[in-house]
């Protein structure tokens, strides 16, 4: 048997790991479409990056449930956490703004008064608190279009930021393939050249 067959695994191997680089590279390039002879040649995540763009604010607008954030934002829990900081912010305005701004006031207020008074807005708060989230967040839905807010951002990435975007994280297994590639076209080499050694 000739020995240039045995090069045959190897440049099979070789052509695999350059087909499926080509593969990758064609994700992203060209960026700009070019007509060759009547053909239009463009990377894939270019050309299809709009479409990217609006099944990305699609699948974001699924899985986020607006009915979620409600009963989120409006827990009373939430408002157990921030109550140290409303106590602190009602106690300064009993003992200094109040006096500052209304001084007859102030002098006939006295700690007992303070603490009741704190205690009486801190109860009205903690109502109130509930229906003024969910009315915010009422509003703010309304507002608050997800899926036109992804499909924007998407879009406004460019094609540098978008391929870096990928490679950091799946760069790895983009290395894989090619890797696999090679490995199966050395296996389809060594298939020829089993072939040919058997018909000689």
């Amino acid at each position: 048997m000739n020995g240039w067959l045995f090069l045959i695994p190897i440049i099979s191997a070789i052509a695999g790991w350059l087909f499926q680089s080509l593969i990758v590279s064609m994700l992203f390039r060209p960026q700009k479409p070019i007509h060759i002879l009547g053909f239009t040649f463009q990377g894939f995540i270019p050309k299809r990056k709009i479409f990217i763009a609006e099944k990305l604010g699609e699948a974001a607008a699924d899985f986020i449930s607006f009915d979620e954030i409600e009963k989120k934002v409006s827990n009373p829990d939430n408002f157990r956490k921030i109550l140290p900081t409303i106590e602190e912010h009602i106690e300064h305005f009993l003992r200094v703004k109040l006096k500052e701004s209304m001084p007859m006031i102030g002098m006939l207020i006295g700690d007992r008064t303070i603490n009741q008074l704190k205690q009486v807005f801190i109860v009205e708060l903690e109502e109130l608190f509930p229906q003024v989230m969910l009315q915010y967040t009422g509003s703010l839905i309304e507002e608050f279009n997800i899926r036109e807010i992804v499909k924007q951002k998407v879009n406004n990435i460019s094609d540098h930021s978008f391929k870096t975007l990928v490679y950091q994280n799946i760069g790895g297994e983009l290395q894989k393939l090619k890797v696999y590639a090679a490995l199966f076209g050395f296996i389809i080499g060594l298939l020829h050249l089993g072939i040919i050694y058997l018909t000689l």
